[in-house]
C-alpha cells in the first residue's frame, strides 16, 4: 500500500511548532542581547507559538528552518521582524490613567516658562499612549484645537522597538472598541470616523497626528539624542528585563530627563534597588533628583 505523501495541516502544524531545548536557549539568548527581553527561563512555549506563525509566513516548515533564515539575511530585516514577534506590544487609550490625571495637573507648571514642550513615549507600541498624552495636554492646558499653532508648540515622541507597531502608531487608524476608554467629546474632538468600508474605524485627525512623531528606538542601545525632557512615560517596557538591564535602560532614560522630571513606569513594575538617582513620589511615579549644573573643565582641572 502508498503511503499517503501529503501531510495533513494539523501535522504539518504540530511539527512546525516544535523547538528543541538547543534552539529555544540560542533564540532566547539572541532576543536578550538584541533587545534585553528575557525569554531564557519559562517562556518556550510563547517562543514555539510565536515563531511557529512566522515560519509559516515565509512558507518554512520548522521554527529551525524559520531561524536559519533570519540569520542568513544580511539586511537585518528579518531580524527586526522575528523581535516584533517576540516581544509585546499591549496598550491602550488612558492606560493607567493615575499618570494622565497627575500630568494634567502638572500641566500647568510644565509648560511654565517654555515656548515649547516635549514629552517622550519610550514603550510607545501602537500610539495610544502619544496621542493620549496629546490630548489629555490639550485639554489641561485649554489649548484651542485644530490650530497651527499648538502644532509648534506641542510635540510627544514615540519610540519602540516594533516597526510593525510604529506603523499602526502612524498611521492612527483604530477601531471602535480601542476608543471606548476616551470621553465621547474626545472622540469627536479627535478623531475622524470611517465610512463604507472602514466603517467602525476611526483615524486621529491630522492635525494631532502632526503632533506626533515616531521612531524605531532599542531601548538597551545607546539614546542617539541629547534632548532633556520635562517627562518621559516608560510603562510596561521594563517588565520583561532582568534587573541589570532595567538598570541600564534606566540610567538611560535618566540621561535623558530634566533636573525634577518624572519618570512614568508601569503599575506592575519596580525601580526598587534600580536607581539612587529617583525620587519615589507615587506608585509608578519617579522624579529626577535636581542637579547642579556643571562647568566645563580644562585639562588641568579648573573651571573654564
Amino acid at each position: 500500500m502508498m503511503s499517503n505523501a501529503i501531510e495533513s495541516p494539523f501535522h504539518l502544524e504540530n511539527r512546525r511548532r516544535q523547538i528543541s531545548e538547543t534552539l529555544y536557549a540560542e533564540i532566547a539568548e539572541l532576543t536578550y542581547k538584541q533587545c534585553g527581553v528575557d525569554l531564557r527561563i519559562g517562556k518556550r512555549e510563547l517562543v514555539s507559538a510565536r515563531l511557529a506563525k512566522k515560519a509559516q509566513e515565509i512558507e518554512c516548515d520548522s521554527i529551525e528552518c524559520y531561524y536559519r533564515t533570519v540569520k542568513s539575511d544580511h539586511s537585518g530585516q528579518m531580524l527586526i521582524a522575528m523581535l516584533d514577534a517576540l516581544t509585546t506590544n499591549h496598550t491602550a487609550f488612558l492606560r493607567e490613567r493615575q499618570h494622565f490625571d497627575y500630568l494634567a495637573q502638572r500641566a500647568s507648571s510644565l509648560f511654565m516658562g517654555r515656548q515649547s514642550l516635549r514629552i517622550w513615549s519610550a514603550a510607545a507600541a501602537t500610539g495610544e499612549e502619544v496621542y493620549t498624552l496629546l490630548m489629555v495636554l490639550i485639554e489641561a492646558l485649554q489649548l484651542p484645537f485644530p490650530s497651527a499653532h499648538i502644532e509648534s508648540c506641542l510635540q510627544v515622541l514615540g519610540t519602540d522597538i516594533s516597526t510593525k507597531a510604529l506603523e499602526v502608531a502612524d498611521a492612527g487608524i483604530y477601531c471602535a472598541e480601542k476608543l471606548d476608554p476616551l470621553p465621547l467629546n474626545w472622540q469627536k474632538k479627535y478623531f475622524l470616523r470611517g465610512k463604507a468600508s472602514a466603517s467602525g474605524m476611526f483615524r486621529v485627525r491630522p492635525e494631532l497626528r502632526r503632533m506626533a512623531c515616531f521612531s524605531r528606538l532599542n531601548l538597551i542601545e545607546p539614546i542617539p539624542s541629547h534632548q532633556l525632557y520635562p517627562a518621559i512615560f516608560c510603562r510596561n517596557a521594563m517588565i520583561y528585563f532582568d534587573q541589570e538591564t532595567k538598570r541600564r535602560v534606566v540610567k538611560s532614560l535618566i540621561s535623558c530627563l530634566e533636573p525634577k522630571g518624572l519618570l512614568m513606569i508601569g503599575h506592575a513594575e519596580s525601580l526598587t534597588g534600580v536607581s539612587n538617582e529617583l525620587t519615589y513620589l507615587h506608585p509608578a511615579l519617579y522624579q529626577n533628583q535636581e542637579q547642579q549644573s556643571t562647568v566645563p573643565l580644562d585639562k588641568s582641572g579648573s573651571a573654564t
